[in-house]
C-alpha cells in the first residue's frame, strides 16, 4: 500500500487511537476499584498495545514513515467530518482524560467505562471504513479480528456499568 491508501491511513490513525485507549486501560488497570474494571482495562490496554505493534510493523514493511502527510481521517469518505477538534470518533478530550486521572472509587470505574465504551464504538466506526475501502488481506484479517474483539469489550463495559449501576 502507498502512502495515501486506505490502509496506511488506517494503520496510521488507529494508532494514535489504540494509544490513548492504552492510557485509559493502564489507569483502569492501575486505579479501578472494581475487580472487573481492572481485568477489563489491562485486557484492552495489553491487546490494543499488541495490535500497535502490528500496525507500525505494516507501515515498516511497506516502507512508510508512521504519520503521513495526509489529515486525519482523510482516507475514511466520511473521515473529514468525524474529526472533532482535531480528535478522531470515540476519541477523549484532554478535559476528559484530566478528569479520568484525577477520579476515584466509583466514580472512576463508571467514568472509564463510559469513556471506553464511546472510545470503542468509535473504532469500530474506523474499523469498517478499512473493511468497506481495504484490500490488503492481512490488514482486512486484522481489523476483522479487531472489531471482533472491541465488540466483545462493549458487551463486557456494558454489562460492568449496568452492574455498577451507572
Amino acid at each position: 500500500p502507498g502512502d495515501d491508501s486506505v490502509e496506511a491511513g488506517f494503520a496510521r490513525d488507529m494508532t494514535a487511537h489504540h494509544a490513548q485507549a492504552v492510557e485509559m486501560g493502564m489507569l483502569a488497570f492501575q486505579r479501578g476499584t472494581d475487580p472487573e474494571v481492572r481485568q477489563i482495562g489491562g485486557d484492552i490496554a495489553s491487546g490494543q498495545q499488541g495490535e500497535i505493534g502490528i500496525m507500525q510493523t505494516w507501515l515498516r514493511g511497506w516502507g512508510l514513515d508512521p504519520t503521513g502527510s495526509q489529515p486525519r481521517m482523510a482516507w475514511m469518505p466520511d473521515g473529514a467530518s468525524l474529526v472533532k477538534n482535531g480528535l478522531m470518533p470515540g476519541m477523549a478530550t484532554p478535559q476528559e482524560m484530566e478528569q479520568l486521572r484525577g477520579a476515584q472509587g466509583r466514580e472512576f470505574d463508571l467514568l472509564f467505562l463510559n469513556m471506553m465504551i464511546n472510545h470503542h464504538l468509535g473504532g469500530v466506526h474506523m474499523i469498517d471504513g478499512v473493511l468497506d475501502a481495504g484490500d490488503e488481506p492481512e490488514v482486512l484479517r486484522t481489523a476483522q479480528i479487531m472489531k471482533n474483539t472491541q465488540q466483545t469489550d462493549l458487551t463486557n463495559l456494558q454489562n460492568a456499568k449496568k452492574r455498577l449501576g451507572g
